[in-house]
């Protein structure tokens, strides 16, 4: 029977890594050094720029596939326990 919990034959041999650099910083940069990367980002970057429409088939917005209304949901309830667990954090928890 395999043994599900053991992660490290999936893992890559030192020799094998294709980590760029010591720390994720430089990984991150070197990976986007390359053309590929770079092109997707850049072409990710632009489009997180234009106002989101939802998922569709064509590119274009359908209008009306969904009303707002009100569901029932207790809202200030939540906002309650929103408010309750901020204010037990201590100073150094709210800035991180």
């Amino acid at each position: 029977m395999a043994d599900y919990n053991d992660y490290r034959p999936h893992l890559p041999e030192p020799s094998e890594s294709r980590i760029a650099g010591v720390d994720a910083i430089s990984h991150a940069n070197g990976r986007l050094a390359l053309p590929r990367a770079a092109s997707l980002f850049k072409e990710w970057g632009e489009l997180a720029n234009q106002p989101f429409h939802g998922i569709t088939v064509d590119g274009h917005k359908v209008s009306g596939l969904y009303d707002l209304r009100d569901e029932g949901a207790p809202v200030a309830k939540m906002s309650e326990a929103a408010t309750k667990l901020i204010d037990s954090l201590n100073a150094k928890e709210k800035t991180s």
